[in-house]
């Protein structure tokens, strides 16, 4: 409901139920050695948090545009021919998340 790891994938709230519109959760793991939070409202995504534990390249999913921080600083993250973004990442290193207004 909350995330989906598969296929070195992860889905940002591929599934969440109508009757959760609002909410949050800390510490979901995820292939590849990365641990996500994420924080939704009206049940759309408004940001996140990925801490990178090896490094290497997270692959995004998500139903809205994303843009992608570390230590406040904008981080380009590509997109594949699939709509998925493609985030480089170091071990030990944070990256947040937060969703482009259309």
């Amino acid at each position: 409901m909350l995330l989906q790891s598969h296929l070195d994938e992860i889905f940002l709230l591929p599934a969440l139920p109508v009757n959760w519109s609002e909410g949050s959760v800390t510490g979901l793991c995820a292939e590849g050695g990365f641990e996500l939070d994420l924080e939704w409202k009206n049940g759309k995504l408004v940001k996140g948090r990925i801490l990178s534990k090896h490094g290497g390249k997270a692959v995004l999913r998500c139903s809205q545009g994303l843009k992608f921080f570390r230590d406040d600083e904008l981080i380009t993250a590509r997109k594949d021919e699939k709509g998925r973004y493609i985030l480089e990442t170091e071990k030990g290193c944070t990256y947040q998340i937060f969703c482009k207004i259309p």
